[in-house]
């Protein structure tokens, strides 16, 4: 059972100000494919679906909420690598935990949340992120243990 995240309702009045976008994004919460000093993490990625561009991607703690949700919304306040503004009409994602945790709090801003066993674009930006740890280890680097 996961726990349901509540947004603040000042937090949720001033996101709702956001001007909505005709878009559908992909968000992945995945658990890490590695670890962070000694810990598990979940993967945030959120993309557009129609062009599979990453607006952000970052390592969050496993059952930070929170900071998820923080970050999530800061990308759709334009903190992102394309500098989009708004809330897309859908989100679309794998994660079951994400699902269960942000579904209700997400369509009280007017997103709509849809989740899939399986998203394509989505297990081809995870492979991408292994296949990065694995050559970084391989060069010495950090990479996967």
């Amino acid at each position: 059972q996961v726990e349901r995240y509540r947004m603040l309702p000042d937090r949720r009045d001033a996101i709702r100000k956001l001007p909505q976008i005709d878009s559908t994004d992909l968000v992945s919460c995945s658990v890490a494919p590695a670890l962070v000093k000694d810990r598990k993490v979940r993967m945030l990625t959120v993309a557009e679906a129609e062009s599979d561009l990453v607006l952000a991607g970052e390592c969050m703690e496993l059952e930070d909420q929170e900071g998820i949700a923080r970050r999530l919304l800061s990308v759709y306040e334009g903190h992102n690598t394309d500098g989009r503004i708004g809330l897309p009409r859908e989100i679309q994602t794998d994660s079951r935990y994400f699902y269960e945790a942000f579904k209700d709090a997400l369509c009280e801003i007017g997103i709509r949340v849809t989740c899939f066993e399986h998203i394509p674009a989505l297990e081809r930006l995870r492979r991408s992120f292994a296949d990065y740890l694995d050559r970084l280890g391989e060069s010495g680097g950090p990479g996967r243990k």
